[in-house]
């Protein structure tokens, strides 16, 4: 089914219907990319304008489509990273991996198992980082009060961040809580 949907909208010889040649290339999906959108404070604009970051990034793999590009945040009690399959049909069955192709992750439940390890993490989503911004429990839970008021905050309220140089996978994302006007990583999905 699905290369039918795909030689329906892009034509057998790799033409859009009716367009010419240089049309977007088509990813099939053999696992899930996380990658680094780059750093900043705790205001990104809500989920919204997270994901926008994500999809504007120049470290997004090419050939994914916008609607599967999703920053990996708990924004809210209905919107957290743990909800992500139900929310915006991120694959549970497939591998987490690194720009570089490297699998941090076998499956979606692997990032919250805390049998993460990070040196992959920390090795694979370049340019190197240490604080991500989360939200988060260990487990991918929204933290209360710890999601710079949903993402839209630079004060001096807070954000839970994770890291990527923890010996373990739990403090991959809670590892403490840092003031919204300090500076973390985004960390984004492509699937």
């Amino acid at each position: 089914f699905i290369v039918f949907l795909i030689l329906t909208l892009f034509g057998a010889g790799g033409e859009q219907n009716g367009g010419s040649q240089g049309a977007p290339s088509v990813v099939l999906l053999s696992e899930i990319t996380m990658y680094n959108a780059g750093t900043g404070q705790g205001n990104w604009g809500g989920r919204a304008g997270a994901d926008a970051v994500c999809r504007l990034s120049g470290n997004r793999p090419a050939g994914h489509v916008d609607d599967n590009v999703r920053a990996f945040l708990s924004v809210s009690a209905t919107d957290e990273i743990r909800d992500m399959p139900g929310n915006y049909n991120v694959p549970t069955h497939l591998p987490i991996a690194g720009p570089t192709g490297l699998v941090i992750s076998t499956d979606w439940a692997g990032l919250f198992d805390n049998s993460l390890d990070l040196s992959y993490v920390a090795a694979n989503i370049q340019p190197a980082i240490t604080n991500v911004w989360s939200g988060s429990t260990a487990q991918g839970a929204e933290i209360a009060g710890s999601t710079c008021q949903g993402w839209i905050s630079n004060g001096n309220d807070g954000g839970a961040v994770g890291t990527s140089n923890s010996a373990v996978g739990g403090g991959f994302l809670l590892q403490g809580t840092l003031l919204c006007q300090g500076h973390a990583t985004l960390l984004c999905l492509a699937f």
